[in-house]
């Protein structure tokens, strides 16, 4: 296929599209256009999702593997104390920066300089707070302002290894911990594969594609006439459209026999 060229701002189409901040914006999310301009790697719609059957997608979320399921239990139930050290812990676990070393809680000073985990989150509370009303399987686009915020995540996250710049597997992962699974998938190799897209390099494309992923569960819905948090298992019900996309398409459960804990059930914003 070849590529029209990225005319600044513009859809391939022509159309003017406002929303996306950057050089290029993507083109239909999958409404009619199938494909997404990024300037840095070509994308064609998304259709993980689309395509299964509600009885595969619930299957697929039901065998979501267990230490990650028990991971995101803790996660939801710990207090706001609690979370800082959490939080740490549990990219630790998901190796969210690997080869590199996370940054450390302030206790840990004399690890590397400033920032902390403590100004890191700082920092992502206030985006959160413009994104309050902003979830992945919602059907509107972001607002300006969530747009913003979205942006200004990505670049806090950016700043989660102790030197360097940290990649989108660790940025998304941040992310959709601090989000109680709201905004999501993460992006490791597993997700990136199942989407048929390279390392995210900058908000922009992850913002691009938060909007196919979007469509794509739009699309799930619409096909099925049934809601994607009424498709997967019970236990799961309440989790957040981020976290069971994420876990829709994330590794598996090498015990089929687990029974998934009841992580959300008390919890509405997992």
């Amino acid at each position: 296929m070849v590529l029209a060229p990225c005319i600044p701002g513009t859809r391939l189409d022509g159309q003017r599209e406002p929303w996306l901040p950057g050089p290029c914006s993507p083109i239909g999310y999958g409404r009619g256009l199938g494909r997404l301009n990024l300037g840095l790697q070509d994308v064609g719609m998304i259709t993980a999702l689309r395509t299964r059957t509600p009885t595969q997608v619930r299957e697929a979320v039901g065998g979501f593997a267990q230490k990650y399921v028990h991971d995101w239990e803790r996660w939801l139930l710990a207090s706001p104390e609690d979370r800082p050290k959490l939080f740490v812990k549990t990219l630790g676990k998901w190796q969210a920066a690997r080869p590199a070393k996370l940054r450390r809680l302030r206790v840990r000073a004399g690890e590397h300089h400033p920032p902390y985990i403590e100004d890191l989150l700082g920092s992502a509370a206030a985006h959160l707070r413009d994104l309050a009303n902003f979830d992945v399987g919602r059907a509107a686009l972001p607002s300006r302002a969530e747009r913003a915020a979205l942006a200004g995540l990505w670049k806090t996250f950016s700043s989660l290894q102790q030197a360097g710049i940290a990649s989108c597997v660790a940025i998304t992962k941040a992310v959709l911990l601090v989000s109680d699974g709201r905004i999501g998938p993460a992006f490791d190799s597993q997700v990136r594969k199942q989407l048929g897209v390279g390392h995210l390099l900058s908000a922009r494309e992850w913002i691009a594609i938060l909007a196919e992923v979007s469509d794509d569960i739009q699309a799930f819905e619409r096909k099925h006439r049934i809601s994607l948090t009424t498709t997967v298992p019970r236990e799961f019900a309440t989790l957040g459209y981020g976290r069971l996309y994420d876990m829709a398409l994330g590794p598996r459960s090498p015990n089929k026999d687990l029974q998934p804990t009841a992580a959300g059930v008390n919890r509405r914003h997992g």
